[in-house]
């Protein structure tokens, strides 16, 4: 019982951070989440170790996560795309038009 209860604290905690993460991006500030792959990995490996009873019910906090998680992925996709000028097509052909007048 003792794994459920820190899986439990560590699953919302991750979820925690990872709404401050949206809402960052989501206004355009950068985001460290340098160590978000070796919580998500640890959490993923307990939760296999858990009994099935108390696992099945994380699904859905789980799904959750990885929903946020993909949405993160895309703002800042977006914002690294906002940020190196990827994310305007007409920027080059502009600055190589020749000038008019």
């Amino acid at each position: 019982m003792r794994l459920l209860a820190e899986v439990e604290t560590r699953l919302m905690q991750t979820r925690d951070r990872l709404v401050v993460a949206l809402d960052a991006a989501g206004a355009g500030e950068a985001v460290d989440l340098g160590d978000l792959t070796q919580v998500v990995d640890k959490l993923c490996e307990d939760i296999v170790r858990l009994p099935p009873e108390d696992g099945r019910p994380l699904a859905e906090a789980l799904a959750l996560l990885i929903r946020g998680l993909d949405e993160l992925e895309i703002r800042l996709r977006h914002l690294q795309a906002r940020d190196t000028g990827r994310g305007d097509t007409g920027r080059a052909a502009r600055a190589y038009r020749p000038p008019q007048g």
